[in-house]
């Protein structure tokens, strides 16, 4: 069960981004997970896959503080936005430690830039983003899936 959740109104709604075995076998991994999309979407993912991660889970917001002896699940909302302590804090979480949490990370942009720096050092970028899902076109998603389905049927 997620604690301290902090949600929006939209939330309510069904998440519908990639096949829920799909996403659900990518979060089994353990590996760490970017996720970018609406916020709206990204709340509904995570409402979605409440109960398929590990616990407990822990919520940090870009004006928390990151625990450093956490261990579960650690959702860190806007990525993009986070301080140098914070990023500081993820990369010792991070690590090679068999006992460290996996690290689920939401954008509502992507962290790396054609035209720019990154948001966060590269090694963080790398580390946060072993598994990137971009969920800010949902609707594509969906029209793919219903090609897909169309020709399995066909």
């Amino acid at each position: 069960m997620i604690s301290n959740h902090r949600t929006t109104d939209n939330t309510s709604q069904a998440f519908q981004g990639p096949r829920p075995e799909d996403w659900r076998a990518l979060l089994r991994t353990g590996a760490n997970i970017l996720l970018i999309g609406p916020r709206p979407t990204l709340d509904a993912f995570l409402a979605a896959a409440a109960d398929y991660l590990q616990g407990p889970v822990h919520l940090v917001t870009p004006a928390d503080t990151i625990p450093l002896d956490c261990s579960g699940t650690l959702v860190v909302y806007d990525a993009s936005s986070l301080a140098e302590n914070q990023q500081d804090a993820l990369m010792t979480l991070s690590g090679v430690d068999a006992n460290r949490p996996q690290i689920i990370s939401l954008s509502e942009t992507h962290l790396w830039r054609a035209d720019g720096p990154l948001a966060l050092s590269l090694d963080l970028y790398y580390r946060l983003n072993t598994i990137c899902l971009d969920l800010r076109d949902v609707a594509s998603l969906q029209a793919i899936g219903r090609v897909h389905q169309s020709v399995k049927t066909a």
